[in-house]
């Protein structure tokens, strides 16, 4: 019998939601201890090539492995208020129009101010790729970006369970 903490009509409502790009993303525990102590719902959507543990409430949500498909799932499970860590700038344009806070695991928050010069520069880069066969190396994921995403995740669930605007942090 489960203890009265433990009840189903005991759990408090969560104060809110948050996506993770599980295709790439190197801070889930980190998520999942922010988003426990701040009471939140964690979702992680990520194609079948991936496997990953339902530990402390995550719900897993997978995708087929066609190109993009976790991020289009995850603009279409957003909503206005949820957070969505994802380092696809493409997804982060769609989610910012969803009025969705969006996130990259290296900490940087998107604005809907600094899209057009992100999706430009990703445009350049596609078309780089294309033209040299060769995509640019990405730095190696650091202590900095660690803690860089704690501190400005914080910020976006303060921002998110508190205030009406989205638009402060980093």
């Amino acid at each position: 019998m489960p203890t009265n903490k433990e009840h189903p009509y005991n759990r408090k409502a969560p104060r809110f939601r948050l996506f993770i790009d599980g295709d790439s993303c190197p801070v889930i525990p980190e998520i999942l201890d922010v988003c426990e102590s701040e009471q939140g719902e964690v979702f992680l959507i990520s194609n079948f090539c991936h496997e990953y543990s339902r530990e402390r409430g995550m719900k897993i949500i997978t995708v087929d492995n066609a190109p993009e498909a976790a991020d289009l799932a995850i603009v279409n499970h957003a909503k206005p208020g949820d957070i969505v860590v994802t380092q696809d700038a493409g997804a982060a344009c769609m989610l910012l129009g969803k009025k969705a806070a969006v996130i990259s695991p290296r900490g940087k928050i998107y604005r809907e101010r600094d899209m057009n010069h992100l999706m430009e520069f990703r445009h350049l880069l596609k078309k780089e790729r294309r033209r040299t066969q060769k995509g640019p190396k990405s730095k190696p994921f650091s202590e900095g970006d660690r803690n860089r995403f704690l501190k400005n995740i914080r910020i976006l669930i303060s921002q998110i369970t508190e205030e009406p605007s989205h638009d402060k942090g980093d």
